[in-house]
């Protein structure tokens, strides 16, 4: 969570990404295309169960918050604040809007 990332995110690459597409997106994010596309495959098999599911908006961040919260409970007590923040910052980037 301590890596900072420029402007590309997951959410930002197409699901249909070519591999030069994921070598540049990885190179941008710091991570190896590997994990770039374990990433977008994950993103892709809960976006289908949502879908499978019919989940509303409000179940769906209902869980992604309970992931996250659980998620940050292996985060070092020490860096829990500084990935919330980093969490919340991504959120408000990935919806194009401006923190207060």
């Amino acid at each position: 969570m301590s890596k900072k990332h420029k402007t590309t995110n997951f959410r930002s690459l197409p699901r249909t990404a070519s591999s030069s597409e994921i070598r540049s997106s990885a190179s941008e994010l710091g991570e190896d295309p590997i994990v770039v596309e374990r990433m977008m495959e994950f993103i892709s098999r809960i976006e289908r169960e949502i879908e499978s599911l019919e989940l509303s908006p409000e179940m769906v961040s209902n869980c992604a918050v309970t992931l996250l919260a659980t998620s940050l409970l292996h985060c070092p007590e020490d860096r829990r604040e500084a990935a919330v923040a980093s969490i919340f910052t991504a959120l408000w980037d990935h919806l194009g809007l401006k923190p207060h």
